[in-house]
């Protein structure tokens, strides 16, 4: 478990009176890709989760590579399936650094992450870049802890 992982895990145990979450795992010897890291049910939505870690506390320069995200195709049907209105696919990227207070992590939905990614003229993006195209899916760090709003509750 990396740490933007372990981030999430800590945070959907901090609101888990409101939401119920799984960690999905695969055995690695089934040679078999998990649809994402996390499952979470709210009241009325369902959501999938995966996260991805860019450690820029040794190389502030460090970017996300958009090719990592190889449940790509699987967020998306998860997302887009029909009669599953209430289905939200999203990206978790964090670009961590020793102390979660310094790190930046955002929540982006899979279809603004797959534009983004279309759209942009590199292969990956820096966290100054990301602070900046990512903004508006932005989550703060309050004690230790992800600060999902009430929307992501719904």
């Amino acid at each position: 478990m990396n740490k933007v992982e372990a981030m999430m895990s800590k945070s959907l145990i901090a609101i888990n009176d409101r939401i119920w979450y799984l960690k999905l795992m695969v055995n690695p010897l089934a040679h078999k890709v998990s649809p994402a890291d996390y499952l979470v049910l709210a009241p009325l939505k369902r959501y999938l989760i995966e996260c991805k870690q860019v450690n820029v506390e040794k190389n502030p320069k460090a970017g996300y590579a958009f090719d990592r995200l190889t449940q790509e195709q699987a967020l998306v049907s998860f997302n887009d399936r029909i009669g599953f209105e209430l289905n939200y696919a999203f990206v978790l990227i964090g670009f961590v650094e020793k102390f979660a207070r310094n790190s930046s992590y955002f929540l982006i939905p899979i279809d603004h992450y797959i534009n983004r990614k279309i759209t942009w003229p590199k292969k990956s993006i820096r966290r100054s870049e990301a602070e900046k195209i990512f903004s508006t899916w932005k989550i703060s760090v309050v004690n230790n802890t992800l600060d999902f709003s009430d929307s992501f509750l719904e």
